[in-house]
């Protein structure tokens, strides 16, 4: 059964209706953008409450919601902080779903804009009305056609984003759209003055759209309900989390970002240990994370089978591999054998990892053949491929392995430069690619480990 909580985010997340107050036509309005980015998107009816226009963007401006002869889904809240009291009234008497308040100057700035959060919700409740932010950028809703700026994906996915930061919302939205990735809800929180990540998890976690659910958190209304909640989703679908704040420093500057009230680290990590959040510590990590939950299917065990070209990386992933707590077994007799018809024998190894040599450079296919005879091994759970500098036929020999390969496979490649849109048809094909040997090994390990805490039944 729907709670009437996870209904009216559903009301939020796909609007029949949107108006916009304090978009002008003016140069540098910040409201403007969110008129912008849904035009772009074709979303439908939109409205602009601007007392001081007549028109904005070619849509008719209203003095105010009440205006407004049609009934309205969600109101953005773009406007000086001392208007907004009047606008969310206005929502409550118009019987408005949510209010997303994007303008910022409340919780964030001391105690006095904290009483001031409080007036608003009460308002808002008498009126059945849900507010997310102040100080956040809002929802971006692919399939619903709703975004908070133009250079978003348009395409839907089944990854859903939570983050206090509106900057780290748009910004990884775009990021992890370069190497495929699609979301199908984000949302930008701010101060959580009302709707917060307790009920964010609560609704992603029964959203059908959604498959993974990751986000950036500074601080928790509700830790309870967050535990709680957390252990009810996770098992069900991967919850990966960088969690701010962890240090004094970083409280600090969380109360000044967000007014969250951070957390200790050992807190947050035994909350995640319980509940199966994976955690991470840095943007880089969430990323790589992400690429291997999204592309690949979870693994039997964290048994890892690695196929190298140069040695010397093949010696530091697996000490990776014994940092982090994947297990490199030995490859069986007979894996081994068909290794032996496969591999040269002057500067190979048919052990584990297996080195196909430098004869690999000039025959690639070396490791497609690799690939295909460990993945049919019974001791290994997962593929991990190591390469220098590769060339195209290289690139088309991984894609027949991916695509014919069961197991999870990954792919580190030597080379500097963040993983381009050119190699997003092997990410596709099934392989999670990655830019640091080791950090694709903690990766991989996490992985590993989420799958066996599904398998256990809430034991991690």
């Amino acid at each position: 059964m729907i709670s009437d909580n996870i209904a009216q985010m559903e009301r939020i997340f796909h609007p029949r209706s949107i108006a916009i107050a304090g978009a002008s036509n003016r140069e540098g309005n910040l409201g403007r953008r969110f008129v912008t980015a849904l035009q772009s998107r074709g979303f439908e009816p939109l409205y602009v409450i601007n007392p001081n226009a007549s028109e904005v963007f070619g849509l008719k401006s209203y003095a105010s919601l009440q205006d407004i002869p049609n009934d309205v889904d969600v109101v953005i809240v773009s406007t000086a902080p001392g208007s907004v009291r009047q606008i969310i009234t206005d929502c409550a008497e118009k019987g408005v779903a949510g209010a997303i308040i994007f303008s910022a100057g409340f919780g964030e700035v001391g105690e006095e804009g904290k009483k001031k959060e409080a007036e608003l919700v009460e308002i808002a409740h008498r009126g059945g009305v849900r507010l997310i932010g102040p100080n956040c950028t809002g929802v971006y809703s692919p399939s619903a056609r709703v975004a908070t700026t133009t250079t978003l994906p348009v395409e839907s996915g089944s990854v859903a984003l939570l983050s206090h930061s509106g900057s780290f919302a748009e910004s990884f939205s775009i990021l992890a759209g370069t190497k495929g990735i699609r979301f199908s809800k984000v949302v930008s929180c701010g101060n959580q003055c009302d709707l917060n990540a307790a009920d964010f998890l609560e609704y992603f976690g029964q959203d059908e759209e959604t498959k993974l659910i990751i986000g950036y958190i500074e601080g928790m209304k509700d830790g309870r309900r967050f535990f709680e909640i957390a252990r009810r989703v996770a098992p069900k679908k991967p919850v990966i989390i960088w969690k701010g704040g962890l240090t004094a420093a970083g409280a600090r500057m969380a109360a000044s970002h967000t007014g969250a009230l951070a957390g200790s680290s050992d807190i947050w990590r035994a909350l995640c240990r319980q509940t199966g959040i994976i955690t991470v510590d840095s943007v880089k990590e969430l990323l790589d994370l992400v690429l291997t939950f999204y592309y690949l299917p979870l693994p039997q065990g964290k048994r890892v089978g690695i196929i190298s070209g140069p040695g010397g990386f093949a010696v530091t992933t697996s000490d990776a591999c014994a940092k982090y707590g994947l297990e490199l077994p030995e490859f069986l007799p007979e894996t081994q054998q068909l290794l032996r018809e496969v591999i040269p024998p002057v500067g190979g190894s048919f052990r584990n990892p297996a080195d196909v040599s430098i004869k690999s450079t000039i025959q690639p296919e070396l490791f497609r053949k690799s690939i295909e005879i460990i993945a049919q091994a019974a001791n290994i759970d997962m593929i991990y491929v190591i390469r220098g500098m590769p060339e195209k036929t290289f690139f088309d020999n991984m894609l027949e392995a991916g695509r014919n390969t069961d197991k999870p496979l990954g792919l580190f490649i030597f080379r500097q430069e963040v993983i381009s849109e050119d190699y997003i048809p092997l990410l596709k094909a099934g392989i999670a690619m990655y830019t640091d040997s080791a950090m694709g090994v903690l990766a991989l390990s996490r992985f590993a480990r989420y799958a066996e805490f599904v398998r256990n039944n809430y034991r991690i």
